[in-house]
This record gives structure tokens, C-alpha cells and sequence, in this order.
């Protein structure tokens, strides 16, 4: 039987696109020179009924701060503290970032109302010129968190991966495969642990560089390019837009932005390669279309002209699904073999072709299955092959009409070396 899977919600905010202070927008949040000091709270490392393994915890902690200090300018240090509670939401915090899960009133607020159903929660204290001076991550008291993969919990270093993210200044991405995406899952979703977030995405590696620079010592990076889109009447203010780099050689995603409220986006923190960017807009059915190609050179800045799209689309891909659930989380699979996959939305069982943006992937034609969830949400339910050659990395199911015009599930497969038991056969 497929289940609809209701995935939870981290910190509501954007993505990869940095945070900001100030009415204007125009000051990024970031932590000054890229160090951090945060305290491991001790009650992270006593076991309890909400935590398991907690004789892990402070490795998987410090291989999540790690993945972030490969990919930028920043170090981050641990230490422990009998502090158990983050500071209040005010001016001012105590000058103490902290890791917790304990059980305070103060942290127990957090997971009230709309906060119920969240992982964790990061709050981030920061000055006028979005200079950050303390940043606090409480996981969830009322849920299961866990360093061995049991079965209904959250992993726990995926969890910090994500939080530090928002520690550093990120909101959420708009990339499915991302560690910053939005919708976070326990383990056993698609039959599996839940770990595919431990890593970060070329999105998330970008995003975190567009603040805080190459790490250490890499001296090629990072690249950016610019432009605006505008809406079918010219105003660059009218219409929103979702705007994406992919690394054309292998068909993954390298980065997504949204516009601001001129039009304006800035990809940057990307390494030289040659992309293709593209758009879509959003709150409506706009058709995505390629905005242009570059060859980017060694700490190069490229600026395209605007750009915009009139055409529309009568379907949209809103998700995908894996093993007899639809969850709206990447499907991970394994380069050298093949999958059943679906992937959801209005419209799609309409005369609508289903591929994905990669000459690593090849969805067989004759696999494909329409399933009708009822309310007009469909899926359509097919057998892609992953090539030997496939790199590691999120890539995108390509929905297309009959006259060309397309929608894409963004990073909906995701390319990882943790095995997925469930395929089809090996080739």
C-alpha cells in the first residue's frame, strides 16, 4: 500500500540565500573572521529516553562541524557545559551558543503549536550589521533522536548537520537532496536510515562559501554569477523566481537562489566549471526555461542579461517517493544500478514525460505507471538505471509536454555511496 508521508519542518526561512539583518536586507548574517564556540550541553551525553547512544554524540557533533569546515572559511569548537536551557528570544543572548536537548521550560516553548512537529530549532542572535554574536540549537525533547539508526528516530548528526547550517547563516534550500532543505524524516523512511543528509549537497557547499569564502588554502574558488528575470510585462519587482547553476558535464545541481524583490539573484561560491543556469517562476504554473550557459573561470563573475518566460504549464512536479511512499525527500540511490521511483503532482497524467537532467540516468520507457492519489494529485511510478559513472550528488526528474515546456522536481534523486538495499538489479 503507499503511504503519504507527512515529512517535519526545521526553522522556517529561505535558502541557499543567506540570511539577513537590517530593514534593507543588505547585511548577511556571519559569524566575524568565520569561528564559532559553541557548548555541547550535558545533557546531550547522558542517555534518556529521547536520545540514544549518547557515548556518540560528541564524535557525530564534531564530523557535522567538520563537513562544514572543509567546505568554507570557518572552524567551529566544542565545548561541554551543565547549561541546559538556550537563551530567551530577546535583544540579547548570554553570550553562550549552545547544543541542547534538555528538558527546560525555555526549549519546551519552542516545540508548542507550529513548532510541534520540528526536529530542531536553531535561534540566532545577531547585531544591526548582521554581525552574529550567539546562535543555540535545541532538538526536539519530544522526539526520539538517536546515533545508531533506530528505526522512528531522528539521526542525530544529520539533525546537527542541518542546525549548524542555520548556525552559520544559511536558511533552508529549495534543493530536496540539500542538508538545508526544509522537510527533515526519522529513520526507516524508504525503508532505510535516514543519513543521507550527513554529507552536503553542491548547494549547500555553495551557500555556506557565498558567506564565508573557500576554505582554507583552496585558492580557486569561488566563482558567482548574476542576473535579474523579469515577469511577462517586464517589471522586475512583479514575480519571484527560483534560480539554478547545473554543472553540465554530469547533470548535477550546483546551486539555487531565489530573487529578491528586484529580480536580482547572485549564485556564487561556485567552483570554475562550465553551467547551465535556469529558472521557473514561483506561485504559479510557469514553464522552467534555460537562461543561458558559461565556462567559469578561477574566481570569475559572470552577469546575464534579464531574462523572462510567458509560457505556462499545466502540471507540476511537486515530490517524489520511493519503496511504497511519497515523502517530498530525495530518493537516494547507488551509481550502477536501477530503481523504481515515483514522482508526484497536478497534471502529470496527462501526456507528460518523465526523465531526469543527466546522461547518468535512463528512465525505461515502457516502466512508466500512472497512480491516482484522489484531490488530482498523481504520480507517476518508473524504473530509472543509474550509469557505473554516476558522481555523487543531486540531480533532477524532468517532467515535460507534448510541446516542450517542462517543470522540475529540483535534486529529487541524490547519488550516494551509503547503499540503497532496495534496487532493482545491479549492471
Amino acid at each position: 500500500m503507499l503511504v503519504l508521508l507527512l515529512a517535519l519542518l526545521t526553522v522556517p526561512a529561505f535558502a541557499y540565500e543567506v540570511q539577513y539583518a537590517g530593514k534593507a536586507g543588505s547585511h548577511p548574517l556571519k559569524w566575524p573572521g568565520g569561528e564559532i564556540r559553541m557548548s555541547v550541553s550535558s545533557s546531550m551525553l547522558e542517555e534518556s529516553p529521547n536520545l540514544r547512544g549518547s557515548d556518540r554524540v560528541l564524535s557525530a557533533i564534531r564530523r557535522a562541524a567538520e563537513r562544514w569546515e572543509a567546505a568554507a572559511g570557518v572552524r567551529i569548537e566544542f565545548s561541554v557545559s551543565d547549561i541546559g536551557s538556550i537563551s530567551p528570544k530577546a535583544r540579547r543572548g548570554d553570550g553562550i551558543s549552545l547544543i541542547t536537548i534538555a528538558q527546560t521550560p525555555e526549549n519546551l516553548l519552542l516545540f508548542s503549536g507550529e513548532g510541534s512537529q520540528a526536529a530542531a530549532f536553531t535561534r540566532i542572535f545577531y547585531d544591526s550589521d548582521g554581525t552574529i554574536t550567539e546562535a543555540d540549537i535545541v532538538l526536539n525533547p519530544f522526539f526520539l533522536t538517536s546515533t545508531d539508526g533506530t528505526p522512528g528516530s531522528f539521526d542525530l548528526e544529520s539533525t546537527v548537520t542541518h542546525e549548524l547550517g542555520h548556525v552559520l547563516g544559511l536558511g533552508h534550500s529549495r534543493v530536496l537532496g540539500a542538508t538545508m532543505f526544509e522537510n527533515s524524516a526519522r529513520n526507516g523512511l524508504y525503508g532505510m536510515p535516514f543519513t543521507s543528509v550527513r554529507t552536503l549537497s553542491g548547494d549547500d557547499v555553495a551557500g555556506v562559501r557565498s558567506i564565508y569564502g573557500a576554505p582554507y588554502g583552496d585558492k580557486n574558488c569561488c566563482s558567482e554569477i548574476r542576473g535579474a528575470m523579469t515577469s511577462s510585462s517586464g517589471e522586475k519587482n512583479s514575480t519571484s523566481f527560483e534560480v539554478w547553476a547545473v554543472d553540465v558535464p554530469s547533470g548535477r545541481v550546483a546551486a539555487s537562489v531565489l530573487t529578491d524583490d528586484q529580480g536580482r539573484y547572485a549564485i556564487g561560491g561556485l567552483e570554475p566549471a562550465e553551467y547551465a543556469v535556469y529558472a521557473r517562476k514561483l506561485g504559479g504554473n510557469g514553464t522552467v526555461i534555460r537562461v543561458d550557459e558559461i565556462d567559469l573561470e578561477k574566481k570569475e563573475v559572470v552577469e546575464f542579461g534579464p531574462r523572462s518566460s510567458s509560457e505556462v504549464v499545466s502540471f507540476s512536479g511537486e515530490g517524489v517517493g520511493f519503496n511504497g511512499q511519497l515523502a517530498g525527500i530525495a530518493v537516494p540511490v547507488n551509481a550502477g544500478s536501477a530503481y523504481r521511483v515515483m514522482v508526484s503532482g497536478k497534471g502529470i497524467n496527462r501526456g507528460v514525460v518523465v526523465s531526469v537532467a543527466s546522461d547518468y540516468f535512463t528512465v525505461e520507457d515502457d516502466s512508466v505507471e500512472t497512480i491516482n492519489f484522489g484531490g488530482g494529485l498523481y504520480a507517476l511510478s518508473f524504473i530509472v538505471q543509474v550509469e557505473p559513472g554516476a558522481k555523487e550528488g543531486n540531480y533532477s526528474i524532468v517532467l515535460t509536454d507534448e510541446k516542450g515546456r517542462s517543470d522540475w522536481v529540483l535534486g529529487g534523486l541524490t547519488v550516494e555511496s551509503i547503499k540503497n538495499p532496495w534496487m532493482i538489479r545491479d549492471f
